[in-house]
């Protein structure tokens, strides 16, 4: 068996980071890593997150080569982007510009505009990417999105223009932000 142990200032570092991150996959790797050290056979500790005992064992190697950043580091980022530099720029200020319910509607329009294709999850990654949110409001069952962006609020830029009273009403309905 491995030795797993840990500095008592390791512990407080990694059980400090646990509670400090949202990110549930990086909570995940710091718990089996707390695990491990605490005595917890790698077999137990990878049926709680229902991943494979090399899978943590990799966690726990990770964390003593680099550390927490090392830990937290994650190998996959996703594809590179198909749009090219002005593509981006174009897709930005076209978003700032129109009022987009969904991201799947703004992914409609970057294929009709550019002929690259992204699924809603891939669309909601790059406008992320951009600086923008996307607000949710509605039910679990029907939920509509206002993109708005972040730049434009922390900076204190004009709100993206309106077409009608009526658009101004409902945008106020689904987003807070705008």
């Amino acid at each position: 068996m491995l030795d797993y142990t840990i500095s008592t200032e390791q512990l407080a570092e990694l059980r400090a980071a646990q509670w400090r991150t949202r990110d549930q996959r990086e909570a995940d790797r710091i718990k089996a890593v707390l695990s491990l050290a605490g005595g917890w056979p790698a077999e137990q500790v990878a049926e709680v997150p229902l991943i494979d005992s090399n899978t943590v064992r990799d966690h726990f190697r990770r964390y003593q080569m680099g550390g927490l950043p090392g830990l937290l580091h994650m190998a996959c980022q996703g594809s590179d982007c198909a749009l090219t530099d002005t593509d981006l720029v174009a897709l930005d200020v076209h978003v700032q510009a129109h009022l987009y319910l969904t991201a799947k509607h703004v992914a409609a329009w970057v294929h009709e505009e550019f002929g690259v294709t992204h699924i809603a999850s891939g669309m909601t990654a790059l406008l992320h990417h951009l600086g923008f949110v996307l607000s949710g409001y509605g039910n679990s069952l029907r939920r509509k999105f206002c993109i708005t962006s972040i730049t434009n609020h922390l900076m204190g830029f004009a709100k993206p223009a309106r077409t009608s009273s009526a658009t101004r009403a409902s945008t106020r309905a689904i987003c807070a932000h705008c």
